[in-house]
């Protein structure tokens, strides 16, 4: 992650430790793919990547199971719209993108789980159905 580059305020930092309410209008986040697959020490394979989608009408419709596997996760990626429609839990870090992006945040994700984390990729209503569970099986397909 790096904003004001080449500033007086520049900031870089790993992306999963930037808060994104601290963000300004323009910024860059670097994300990681396969082709840097240097993985840190510590909890490095440990961690799982759940699909779950938003429902047909925010928080009330969301399913028991759905509910359990964000309160688990560690960190949330989506399509920025829809992670807006899950209930902040403090120290849950958020990844939002752009919709069109489905492929680099399947991979961003599987990134996230093979550093140890628990990650939720967040869909719009149900995510076997035009959603974000087959782009996550064809990128984890292609590792």
């Amino acid at each position: 992650y790096v904003e004001r580059a080449t500033m007086a305020g520049e900031r870089t930092g790993d992306l999963a430790d930037i808060d994104p309410a601290s963000v300004p209008y323009f910024s860059v986040a670097v994300l990681p793919s396969r082709v840097d697959a240097v993985r840190p020490s510590g909890r490095a394979g440990s961690g799982e990547v759940v699909v779950v989608g938003t429902g047909p009408a925010g928080p009330l419709w969301l399913t028991p199971e759905t509910r359990g596997a964000l309160a688990a996760a560690d960190a949330l990626v989506g399509y920025t719209t829809y992670l807006d429609r899950v209930p902040v839990r403090p120290g849950q870090a958020r990844h939002g993108s752009d919709n069109k992006v489905e492929s680099e945040r399947a991979e961003f994700a599987l990134d996230l789980a093979r550093r140890g984390h628990r990650v939720a990729v967040v869909s719009g209503g149900d995510p076997g159905v035009f959603a974000m569970a087959t782009a996550v099986l064809e990128v984890a397909a292609q590792e």
